[in-house]
């Protein structure tokens, strides 16, 4: 986990968020439990009929989550306390 974290603090945001993207297929390849309820949900919540589909949307979703832990962890970078207001 430290490994990971420093990784991402040595590389700019657009490469953490490849990585975490890269991550993020790896972790929706393997959970599959995970996987099967994300799709059930939206296929449940009539996003789309189409389980094809469904499983797109799925593994974006999976992706995005990962940028925004990603966002979350480097926002320090370019947030303090004297300039966020003029950020946000």
């Amino acid at each position: 986990m430290r490994m990971g974290l420093f990784l991402l603090d040595s590389v700019s945001i657009s490469t953490s968020i490849r990585i975490a993207h890269i991550f993020a297929d790896f972790w929706y390849t393997i959970n599959t439990a995970r996987r099967r309820i994300a799709i059930r949900n939206i296929l449940q919540s009539k996003i789309t009929n189409d389980p094809r589909e469904a499983a797109t949307i799925a593994r974006k979703s999976f992706r995005h989550f990962g940028a925004v832990i990603v966002e979350s962890l480097k926002s320090s970078e370019f947030f303090n306390e004297e300039n966020w207001r003029d950020k946000v």
